[in-house]
């Protein structure tokens, strides 16, 4: 058959709904089991996305920043170091689940809010729970403030990055949901 001779497209109808973007959301849940702790805010996941379908994939926790591993002082090398051992001990105490699925802006992994079935039964938010111990402060994908020095410890003592008004008058409302 020539070139000119080719058959024509078969003209097939569009699907109802459109093909999900690399920044589309997926709402989630998805069941997900732990394959390791990155990082205190960073796990690798087996992520069941459909009957009989797994993938592996890098999940960075919604809502919730860590001090690095890559660290650029002592303080935050055993800050990080706590951080991920208490995301461990978490991430392990029960079921997985994972929503509001979207690219990381990197896109080496996603970002997802991350919920886990602790013993009593109930599901509860990863990043509340580690938020709560300490271990991070709170975080919105923007810029993120140093671990080290003088920014650590305005962070420490607030839970909240210094540095914008709106930073700012989250810091009450958090430290106020936060305590016992």
């Amino acid at each position: 058959m020539a070139n000119n001779d080719r058959l024509p497209l078969i003209d097939t109808p569009q699907p109802a709904f459109a093909a999900a973007g690399p920044r589309d959301p997926i709402a989630g849940p998805l069941q997900a089991d732990l394959l390791r702790v990155v990082d205190g805010d960073t796990f690798e996941a087996r992520v069941r996305v459909w009957f009989g379908q797994e993938v592996r994939s890098l999940i960075r926790i919604r809502g919730y920043d860590a001090p690095e591993r890559a660290a650029r002082c002592p303080e935050e090398a055993s800050r990080a170091a706590e951080a991920s051992s208490t995301l461990q001990d978490i991430l392990a105490s029960g079921p997985l689940a994972i929503s509001a699925i979207s690219g990381d802006k990197y896109f080496g992994r996603v970002v997802a809010q991350v919920r886990v079935r602790l013993a009593d039964g109930v599901d509860t938010d990863v990043a509340e729970l580690m938020l709560a111990a300490g271990h991070g402060r709170p975080y919105d994908g923007r810029k993120r403030e140093g671990w080290c020095g003088r920014e650590a410890q305005r962070t420490a003592s607030t839970g909240v990055p210094t540095g914008t008004r709106a930073n700012r008058s989250i810091t009450s409302s958090s430290s106020m949901r936060m305590q016992p």
